[in-house]
């Protein structure tokens, strides 16, 4: 009863986004709060504040890539329904900033398998075989 009177208060997504982007906070909490983001979204993605879309929409994409795996998956099902109602007409940089940010973490990866390399360290096969796609793109 408690949750289900917050979802309604203005800036509760934004506040649950904040959890869980949240580093010190406990993994199991990052994901409880991003199970209820979700459900949020599908329930009622279109009654949600204005402001609270855009400040979701600004964030949501590099809160789920820097994100622990259980819950960049529920972030990604956020992002899936935000994008199903607002993309392309009101959010037209979900693409464009998509593909930055994976273009950032395939550079970071490239740079940490270089690193790895030149420190001498065992590199596996297929970590060379994906550096060199990268550096051949």
């Amino acid at each position: 009863a408690f949750l289900q009177a917050q979802e309604a208060k203005q800036g509760f997504p934004t506040a649950l986004l904040q959890l869980i982007a949240a580093d010190q906070i406990s993994v199991h909490v990052r994901q409880a709060a991003s199970v209820l983001l979700k459900n949020m979204a599908k329930r009622k993605w279109d009654d949600f504040v204005e402001s609270d879309k855009v400040q979701l929409k600004q964030v949501v994409v590099g809160v789920m890539l820097s994100s622990p795996i259980v819950v960049r998956r529920q972030l990604s099902e956020v992002l899936a329904i935000i994008a199903e109602s607002e993309y392309p007409q009101r959010w037209p940089q979900l693409l464009p900033e998509l593909a930055q940010k994976l273009m950032e973490m395939v550079g970071s990866t490239a740079l940490q398998t270089n690193a790895t390399a030149a420190s001498g360290h065992s590199v596996s096969p297929e970590a060379l075989q994906t550096s060199s796609l990268i550096a051949a793109n």
